[in-house]
């Protein structure tokens, strides 16, 4: 049986950024263990929600959920946890935090790793295309202060990446987060994804490469509202453990003579080669319950990302970089770009520029969130 919630405050209008939710859980069977509060659509207490105050197994919780809003609508969302774990009736309020507009701080963490240890698995443009994404916001006025933390090559490992992540807890509630990452992408033996580090050992990537499990904990944890992340990588489209998709994919001409393919494939020596494609196809966590973020990935779970001469760029990189710098990512020719429209340009041109052979996806576009990403 499922607990039961009541939320006893209204939706309304406050002038006030702090907030509070007067609400009760109740479960006179398992008793209440835990809550979620969504606001927007971002999880307030990360993907594992918060621990219900008091005694443990209360059979009826009171609480009042404090949290900063964000200006304008802020859309929250509660829902309780028993002890057998089931989730109870979830309550929507929506309140409006009535306040001159401000303009955000933006904070870019980039990792591009173009050189590795095993040098059989360095890249051309990983690193590159990093730098070119940071470069590009440096005189961008949508935002009040740019802060930029870039990790490229050898800085590429575990130690740094956690100071990286650290640098994005900085960022306040209003203000935006991106994360551009760019090299290969992996499974283990047990079919979790790593992403390359300088340091990681292909044959096991579990030893010094960057768990997705561990970084989606990070960015779900993280205060500010606004998430965006970019993965250039192989094989960083959706994938769910619970299902086993087939797919096979026929190799053909992509558009430059010289171009190459990101991503080492999977590291068990008991998975055929040729069942790579299948198997991204329902291996990779997804992050689109967990960190709130909208992310866009290079390919679909079955392809490998591309980089080329004819882009000096990953060709993913290449299409945002030059939909941002042209506009020609702005869809409606209002004069700016919102993150939906960059997420439709850079899905058709990568697919065109690579005959189909990449196909950018949007793993979760958080409609609560999307925003102009560049421009007025």
């Amino acid at each position: 049986k499922a607990p039961v919630l009541e939320v006893k405050t209204d939706n309304q209008v406050v002038y006030q950024s702090y907030f509070g939710l007067n609400h009760t859980l109740m479960d006179f069977e398992e008793g209440i263990v835990g809550e979620h509060v969504t606001i927007n659509g971002v999880p307030l207490y990360g993907k594992r929600g918060i621990a219900t105050p008091g005694e443990s197994n209360a059979t009826i919780v009171t609480n009042i959920m404090h949290a900063y809003l964000v200006p304008g609508r802020n859309k929250i969302q509660v829902w309780g946890v028993n002890a057998a774990g089931i989730q109870s009736n979830r309550e929507t309020r929506y309140v409006f935090f009535d306040t001159v507009a401000v303009k955000p701080n933006l904070y870019i963490l980039g990792i591009g790793a173009s050189t590795y240890k095993d040098k059989d698995y360095n890249l051309q443009y990983a690193a590159k295309d990093v730098n070119d994404f940071v470069e590009l916001y440096e005189n961008n006025t949508t935002y009040n202060k740019i802060n930029t933390r870039i990790l490229e090559n050898e800085n590429v490992n575990l130690e740094e990446i956690k100071k990286g992540l650290d640098f994005l807890k900085e960022a306040k509630v209003y203000d935006h987060v991106i994360v551009y990452i760019a090299g290969h992408g992996v499974l283990d033996d047990d079919l979790d994804y790593f992403l390359a580090t300088h340091d990681m050992d292909f044959s096991n990537p579990s030893k010094k490469g960057l768990n997705y499990g561990f970084l989606e904990d990070e960015i779900g944890n993280l205060t500010a509202r606004t998430r965006t992340i970019f993965i250039d990588a192989c094989h960083s489209g959706e994938i769910d453990k619970s299902e086993l998709v087939v797919s096979t994919q026929t190799e053909s001409e992509v558009t430059t003579s010289t171009s190459f393919k990101r991503g080492a494939g999977i590291s068990s020596s008991g998975v055929e080669q040729n069942n790579v494609y299948e198997l991204m196809n329902v291996l990779f966590s997804d992050l689109r319950n967990n960190s709130g973020a909208t992310i866009i990935a290079s390919a679909g779970g079955n392809e490998y990302a591309y980089e080329g001469a004819e882009w000096k760029n990953g060709v993913f990189t290449y299409c945002i970089l030059k939909g941002l710098k042209e506009l020609t990512a702005d869809l409606d020719n209002d004069g700016s770009v919102q993150l939906s429209e960059l997420q439709r340009y850079v899905s058709k041109e990568v697919s065109s520029l690579t005959n189909g052979l990449q196909k950018p996806t949007s793993r979760f576009e958080n409609t609560n969130t999307d925003y102009s990403f560049w421009g007025e």
